[in-house]
This record gives structure tokens, sequence and C-alpha cells, in this order.
């Protein structure tokens, strides 16, 4: 049955171990009725956790409409680079199911790998604002993220000093 749902969600085996596994935790892993593995802090990313944001998650109905028209799941053709990968991370995010390391690791990475093109959004067929889910989640990620030495200097030459100053 394991198998099946992973082949349904289009995953592979190898994808749900190893680092991947955050993959069967926010996919597979429900979808078997599974327990909670790790209890998210509560204000880990309290943005994802609100009535509004969980409503707009559960409009997803999982057809796969979107993948063909994702620019980053033509690139790298994986299920958690393509919206609906995404948005099966987004609910488990809101539902707890992600650990605060997995939070600034690999749910970080797949969710900021979105160009925000919304061309998912378009295809659709249930009318998912994708564009609200991703641009709050990208926001609550950034807000609740430290940046390290290397990341605040590149940020600072490429931001404020080659950026033209206005005024």
């Amino acid at each position: 049955l394991v198998g099946f749902r992973a082949v349904y969600y289009g995953l592979s085996a190898a994808e749900t171990r190893g680092p991947n596994a955050l993959i069967a935790r926010a996919v597979v892993a429900p979808a078997l009725g599974a327990k909670k593995e790790h209890s998210m802090n509560a204000a880990a990313l309290p943005e994802l956790e609100t009535p509004r944001f969980k409503a707009l998650v559960s409009h997803c109905i999982h057809c796969g409409l979107c993948l063909q028209s994702c620019p980053t799941y033509d690139v790298f053709g994986t299920e958690m680079d393509a919206p609906r990968g995404r948005i099966a991370l987004m609910r488990a995010a809101s539902e707890g199911r992600i650990s605060p390391d997995e939070l600034s690791g690999a749910f970080s990475r797949h969710i900021n790998l979105c160009l925000s093109c919304l061309s998912c959004q378009t295809a659709c067929p249930s009318g998912v604002k994708y564009a609200e889910l991703i641009e709050t989640t990208k926001v609550a990620l950034d807000r609740h993220h430290r940046q390290g030495v290397l990341e605040r200097f590149v940020r600072w030459v490429g931001l404020v000093q080659t950026m033209p100053h206005v005024g």
C-alpha cells in the first residue's frame, strides 16, 4: 500500500527514504492516516497556521494539471518542486507535521525554488489561489529565517551597493 501511495503521488521508492523522508511525511503518511512524527513549534511559522491559510491549502484536489505548466517541475522533475508538491508541503507545515529543522532545510529549499510565475494558477481547474499561498509561505520563511554572514554580505552587495541610489 505504501508503494501504491508513493506511485500515486509521483514518488519513487528512493524518494520515501533518506533525505527525502520529508516527502513521505508530507504526502504519503497523511494519505495512510499516519500519526505525526514531529510536533512543530507553534511559533515557528504562525502565518501558516491561520484558518484562512488552511482553507486556501484545502482547495487543491491534487489533480496534477499544474505539473505541465510549472517550469521548475520541467527542470527538476520532482514532485516537491511542482505546485502540487509545494501545496502538500504547505499543508504539512500548517498541520505541524514538519520539524523546525526541516522548515529551514528541505521545506525552505523546495518553496524558494518556485519562480512565482503563476502559470500553475491559470492551469488549475479548482481555482487554487497559488499566488497567495506561495507569497504567504515565502514571507513567513523569510521573516523567521536567520541569515548567515555570507548571505547578509551577498544581499548587502547585491541590493545596497549595486542598485542605484534613488534621491
